[in-house]
C-alpha cells in the first residue's frame, strides 16, 4: 500500500512462534498522515537500498498516525542486531524519541495500543509465542535507541524484560528455551547444550555412574586456539568434533569452558571425558579453550570463565553428579602433563576445592579413602 519496491534478500527466521520483539526509532522526520507515512517508509527504503544494498531493516513500522507499516514483515529476519535478527520481531517507531533533543517526538497511546495489537495478532496467527518478551535496542547493545519517551512507555508493557533476562541470551539459547521457568536460576545465560552448539549425535561413551557422585574434577586446556563468542566457540566444537568423529572417537571433557565465559557441553554428566586417563570413570572432565602460556594472544585466564567453572560444578552437586566435597586437580597434577598452561594452574591452584590429597590414588583407592575418612 505505501509502494515499497521488490527487495528479496531477507532470510527466514530461525524457528517460529518467536519470543523477543526489540522496539527501536528510525531517528527520522514524523509523519501524521498515510500520505506522509508512506513517503517515509520510500525514503527510509531508498536509504538502506543505497546504503546498504538491503530492504527497510525491521519487520513493522509504526507512524504517527497510529498505523502499522509493514517492513519485511512475519517470518523474515531484520537487520537491527547481529545478536537478534534470526529469531525476533523487530518493530520501528517513526520518529526521533529522544527527550534530550529538541523537538523531540512523544509516543502516543495511539501507537502503543496499534503495537499490542499488532504483537497479539502475531499470537494469535503462530508467529510469536504467547510468553513474549519486550526489550528496546538499549537493554542489549551501547545506543540511545529507541529513546528515552518511548522508553519509558514500553517499560510499563506486562509483556517487558524487566529482570534483563532474555537480553542476555542469544538466538540458539532462546530457540530452545521451553518456559519462563527455565530462566530463574539463570543457567540458560551461560550455559550451551549439544543442541545448541550444533553436535552431531554420537552414542557409545563409557559409563561414570559406578562412582557418582564424582569426588574429582579434572581441569585441562584443549590446546587450541581461545574463543571469544558464541559463533566462533560453536563453529570451533562443529570442526573438532567432525575431525574426532572421523576416527571413530567423539569430542574429549564433559564440558568446554570458552573465552566467552560460556559453558559448552561436550559429553555431558555421568560419561567418562575421554582425557583424565586411569580417572576417566571417576572424575568430570573440564577443558578450558586456549593454551594460557605465554606464546599465545591473551593467554590470561578470565574470571568469567572461573565464575562459570564453579557455577558448573553447583549445578553439578545439584544434580547428584558431583559429590559436595570435590576435590578440583589439573593434568599437571595427576598425569605428569603440561596442561594446563600457567595463566589457568595459577588460578586452579587459588580455588578453594583445589587440593593434592588423591595425587597417586586409584579411583578405588579415592572411594574407600574417602569411606573411611
Amino acid at each position: 500500500m505505501w509502494m515499497a519496491r521488490d527487495v528479496n534478500n531477507s532470510k527466514p527466521v530461525m524457528m517460529e512462534p518467536l519470543r523477543p520483539v526489540v522496539i527501536q526509532h528510525s531517528v527520522t522526520h514524523e509523519c501524521h498522515t498515510f500520505i506522509q507515512c508512506a513517503a517515509a517508509m520510500l525514503e527510509i527504503q531508498k536509504t538502506f537500498i543505497t546504503n546498504e544494498h538491503q530492504d527497510t531493516p525491521y519487520n513493522f513500522f509504526i507512524g504517527n498516525d497510529g498505523r502499522v507499516y509493514e517492513g519485511r514483515g512475519w517470518g523474515l529476519q531484520g537487520s537491527h542486531s547481529d545478536q537478534f535478527d534470526p529469531c525476533a520481531v523487530s518493530i520501528g517507531f517513526i520518529g526521533d524519541y529522544r527527550e534530550e533533543i529538541k523537538g523531540y517526538t512523544a509516543v502516543s497511546d495511539k501507537q502503543l495500543d496499534t503495537t499490542l495489537k499488532l504483537l497479539q495478532y502475531g499470537v494469535d496467527v503462530g508467529h510469536l509465542h504467547p510468553d513474549y518478551v519486550v526489550f528496546g535496542a538499549k537493554d542489549y547493545k551501547s545506543s540511545a535507541s529507541p529513546g528515552s519517551n518511548l522508553y519509558n512507555a514500553i517499560q510499563k508493557w506486562d509483556h517487558y524484560d524487566h529482570k534483563h533476562q532474555y537480553s542476555n541470551l542469544i538466538c540458539e539459547q532462546i530457540q530452545f528455551l521451553k518456559n519462563k521457568d527455565e530462566l530463574q536460576n539463570g543457567t540458560l545465560e551461560w550455559y550451551v547444550t549439544r543442541n545448541m552448539w550444533g553436535a552431531e549425535p554420537f552414542g557409545g561413551f563409557d559409563s561414570a555412574l559406578e562412582y557418582e557422585p564424582l569426588r574429582l574434577v579434572f581441569i585441562q586446556n584443549t590446546g587450541i586456539d581461545g574463543c571469544w563468542d558464541f559463533d566462533a566457540c560453536s563453529l570451533t566444537l562443529r570442526t573438532l568434533q567432525a575431525s574426532y568423529n572421523h576416527e571413530g572417537e567423539n569430542l574429549p571433557y564433559n564440558f568446554i569452558i570458552g573465552k566467552d565465559g560460556r559453558v559448552y557441553e561436550s559429553r555431558g554428566w555421568h560419561t567418562d571425558g575421554g582425557r583424565s586417563g586411569p580417572y576417566g570413570l571417576c572424575s568430570i572432565s573440564i577443558g578450558f579453550f586456549g593454551e594460557y602460556s605465554n606464546s599465545e594472544y591473551d593467554a590470561h585466564v578470565k574470571t568469567a570463565q572461573i565464575n562459570k567453572l564453579g557455577l558448573i560444578l553447583e549445578d553439578g552437586v545439584r544434580q547428584g553428579h558431583v559429590d559436595p566435597t570435590y576435590v578440583v586437580v589439573t593434568a599437571r597434577d595427576m598425569l605428569a602433563e603440561n596442561s594446563p598452561g600457567v595463566s589457568l594452574y595459577n588460578a586452579i591452584q587459588n580455588l578453594q576445592h583445589y587440593s593434592l590429597k588423591y595425587q597417586n590414588m586409584t579411583c578405588d583407592k579415592i572411594y574407600s579413602s574417602h569411606e573411611n575418612t
